[in-house]
């Protein structure tokens, strides 16, 4: 079949019965040990039981356990094929913040595709809100991203419509790796919409993850579950905007359940996407998201990480990718301003990190030396010719100060950003 050990392949097989969840997982887990004998010979109705639920809670295939091993050797040879790689929650490079002591309602069995090393980043922030967001919103989510970009942590949310969304393109924008926490299977992407973003978080070094075997298709009773995922993998919760009714309220409660801070951003009273935030901020459950600088004190986040790009990148990724874009500059026979793709970028320089290039391409667009056409996302050079001597430490020092000054923050900038297209 494939490399999956035995553990894995069970949980897999059970995963598929319509009923039982990720607690009833774990209940059954803790009850056999590390006994896998004993469950292969139990009637599939007597695993069900000792998983604490009944008959009438799950559907039972009517060829019991070898239909479901079916399935689940199936969508192991699937995602081996297709490069997901599946971690027992027991095993070391399953993610810290998701294992049973610190989630105890966790998966036994995580699904990721891309890089996983972004799971394990020293700070990590779960963004979500409403799917239909007011210009405020969208420019609070860019705002907030931008401001904590120099602390690098890694940036989560469930690849919906509206914030979600923005919170995902926010940080490739700045240069920040991002985890999509999806509602189905890896063999799909709901919304299709957004297919071209989520390629675009793998391509940047951010990943997918999801606690449900290829071929699970998304159903609405699906992403409450989902939800808790988001919230456990991030430390805190930030919220920009959410109505009443948002589903994010729910991600907001199992965050508090896992004890990690929500931050909601007070809206306009009058306006109905703010009303959730509101509800959050007047019951005292949420702490209210004001300044970037703020939160970055209360996470004590304001030191810098050994992933830190701002050290780096415009004395010596800049510096790489404007050689790199000489080389490509000599070696082309026409005329006129070189246009070139991101990933074209990475290629050429191996030796520094996605995030350290894509913050050192946004910093060379302050510098003048390439401009960047979100539309059609490609690069092209702002000039004949590319210059380091426009890179002093002085520029790049005052560059720096610049876009991550959490002065920003205030209402008059929000809305100013609101009306200004993204690069």
């Amino acid at each position: 079949m494939n490399s999956y050990n035995e553990h894995i392949r069970w949980a897999v097989a059970l995963s598929f019965l319509e009923g039982l969840g990720p607690i009833s997982m774990q209940r059954l887990a803790q009850s056999i040990h590390d006994d896998l004998p004993s469950l292969h010979s139990l009637p599939l109705s007597a695993a069900v039981l000792a998983a604490g639920r009944t008959h009438s809670m799950v559907r039972i295939p009517l060829k019991g356990w070898s239909e479901l091993l079916h399935k689940a050797d199936l969508a192991l040879t699937m995602a081996e094929r297709h490069c997901i790689q599946v971690i027992w929650h027991e095993d070391s490079s399953f993610p810290i913040r998701i294992r049973r002591d610190r989630m105890p309602d966790g998966p036994l069995v995580l699904y990721v595709k891309g890089d996983a090393t972004c799971l394990h980043s020293a700070r990590s922030l779960a963004v979500v809100g409403t799917r239909k967001p007011t210009a405020y919103g969208m420019a609070v989510t860019d705002l907030w991203v931008e401001a904590l970009a120099p602390a690098q942590p890694t940036l989560v949310s469930g690849l919906a419509f509206g914030i979600d969304s923005a919170a995902h393109r926010a940080a490739l924008r700045w240069g920040l790796p991002t985890v999509a926490v999806l509602a189905h299977g890896l063999h799909t992407i709901q919304p299709q919409a957004h297919y071209r973003l989520a390629d675009s978080i793998l391509q940047e070094g951010g990943c997918w993850v999801s606690e449900l075997p290829w071929g699970v298709d998304p159903e609405s009773g699906r992403f409450p579950q989902r939800n808790r995922l988001i919230a456990a993998l991030g430390d805190a919760v930030f919220i920009p905007e959410a109505g009443c009714h948002s589903g994010t309220l729910i991600t907001a409660r199992m965050a508090m359940d896992y004890n990690k801070p929500v931050y909601a951003v007070p809206g306009r009273i009058d306006d109905a996407m703010s009303e959730g935030c509101l509800a959050l901020l007047t019951s005292e459950k949420s702490q209210m998201a004001f300044r970037p600088a703020q939160f970055l004190e209360d996470m004590q986040w304001n030191g810098a990480t050994p992933e830190s790009v701002l050290a780096t990148a415009p004395n010596g990724c800049a510096l790489a990718i404007l050689e790199a874009l000489k080389t490509m500059e000599a070696k082309r026979k026409r005329a006129g301003p070189l246009s070139f793709k991101r990933e074209y970028v990475h290629r050429l320089c191996p030796g520094w990190a996605k995030s350290q290039i894509n913050h050192s391409l946004r910093y060379l667009e302050t510098q003048g030396q390439v401009k960047y056409n979100a539309e059609l996302d490609i690069y092209s050079s702002s000039s004949a010719s590319f210059s380091a001597e426009a890179m002093s430490p002085s520029t790049a020092s005052s560059s720096e100060d610049s876009s991550s000054s959490p002065t920003k923050a205030s209402v008059g900038v929000v809305a100013a950003s609101a009306s200004k297209s993204p690069r």
